[in-house]
């Protein structure tokens, strides 16, 4: 991979990290007893920040090896990687506006349509993934929820 281009996109994974960490600092926290709503967001955004300062530091310091096999270019890594930067940020503001059910139901059925399911298979796993994760980690795990700002979904259902 061109060495400039694998560094724009590690810094690209820094600073979506970075907002993740934010945001996830901004939940509110739980019980003294418990874990509390931020633990898994938190958990997840020190990582993405950790693994993407380590891949900043090894394409600086580390070994470069070329491989002569496949050569990734920026257009290459536009059509591979741009796709799913655009649904993450979909995702994102879906979330804002949506909140969690149906921001996940729809982002889980592009996502399953993309890797050919059928309509019919795409809809019953969208479904299915999105009420597992949702009494997984909202009802079971007492992880915050954050309404959506137009229409949300799990607050007309379930409460």
């Amino acid at each position: 991979m061109d060495h400039n281009i694998s560094w724009i996109v590690n810094i690209l994974i820094l600073v979506i990290g970075l907002v993740f960490l934010k945001a996830s600092i901004d939940i509110p926290g739980g019980a003294l007893d418990s874990i509390g709503p931020r633990a898994v967001p938190l958990s997840i955004s020190l990582v993405v920040v950790l693994l993407s300062l380590y891949l900043l530091f090894l394409g600086k310091f580390g070994k470069q090896t070329a491989d002569t096999d496949e050569q990734i270019t920026p257009r290459h890594l536009l059509l591979e990687s741009g796709p799913l930067l655009l649904l993450v940020a979909v995702y994102g503001q879906f979330f804002y506006w949506f909140g969690y059910l149906a921001s996940t139901f729809v982002i889980a059925l592009i996502v399953f349509r993309l890797f050919s399911n059928s309509w019919k298979l795409s809809i019953a796993n969208a479904t299915a993934g999105s009420l597992v994760f949702y009494f997984a980690f909202i009802q079971g795990m007492s992880i915050y929820d954050p309404p959506g700002a137009l229409f949300d979904l799990s607050t007309f259902l379930f409460n």
